[in-house]
């Protein structure tokens, strides 16, 4: 693989940041743009922190390609002219045995606080007036190519800085949701398990993929989805 230096990384992070910010990105000639400085960063292989680029309040989601997401579907951003809200919030949880994907998953010592998250999918169809909340548990996988195992707190991760490299895959427990009608909300009985792979990640800005398909199609999304969340 092509070595990308310090330097251009932190360019195309900038630069790609400055676009999705701007009116620019809906222009045709922006889109190209756009999906280069991410194939730049996704193949980059950055170290980040887990409890500092992925722990924390909700990132939208200002691009996507690849299949249509779940989101996109029944979005009346076009009808309502409403600047519809996207994106996922993930917060920190420490984990025990229990919370392993397989006995594979070692956390007998300590528990670690960067390997679990609890996850909130959120979406508006019409502002707040008509949104969906999907709620779940997320755990960091084996290694950065395999979705088959849970990690060991004794393998990638350093007890020290907990910094990973990406990519990083995490399995996803979706395991209720819920749709807000007028302020009114209701439960919905959504389950399912999914896997997401974390191309890039800094402290503002994260590149994230659906590798594989989730188990319900009604809800969740196809292989191949990525999404730039800031």
């Amino acid at each position: 693989d092509t070595t990308i230096d310090t330097a251009q990384v932190a360019e195309a992070a900038e630069e790609l940041k400055e676009i999705l910010l701007s009116k620019q990105k809906h222009q045709k000639n922006c889109k190209q743009r756009i999906e280069e400085l991410v194939e730049v960063l996704s193949k980059s292989k950055v170290s980040f922190d887990p409890m500092k680029c992925i722990n924390g309040p909700l990132f939208a989601v200002l691009y996507q390609s690849g299949p249509v997401p779940f989101w996109e579907k029944y979005d009346l951003q076009q009808f309502t002219k409403v600047n519809n809200i996207k994106g996922q919030r993930y917060t920190s949880v420490a984990t025990t045995p229990a919370d392993a994907v397989t006995k594979a998953t070692a956390t007998s010592k300590s528990p670690s606080s960067s390997s679990s998250f609890d996850i909130v999918n959120y979406a508006e169809f019409w502002g707040n007036n008509l949104s969906i909340q999907g709620f779940g548990k997320c755990l960091l996988m084996e290694d950065g190519t395999s979705t088959k195992a849970a990690i060991s707190d004794n393998d990638s991760i350093s007890s020290a800085s907990h910094m990973l490299t990406c990519p990083v895959n995490y399995k996803v427990e979706i395991i209720g949701a819920s749709i807000s009608i007028m302020n009114k909300k209701f439960s919905l009985n959504v389950e399912g398990i999914g896997y997401t792979r974390v191309l890039y990640a800094d402290e503002e800005m994260r590149i994230l993929l659906a590798p594989e398909d989730t188990t319900d199609e009604r809800w969740m999304e196809k292989s191949g989805l990525t999404v730039v969340q800031l």
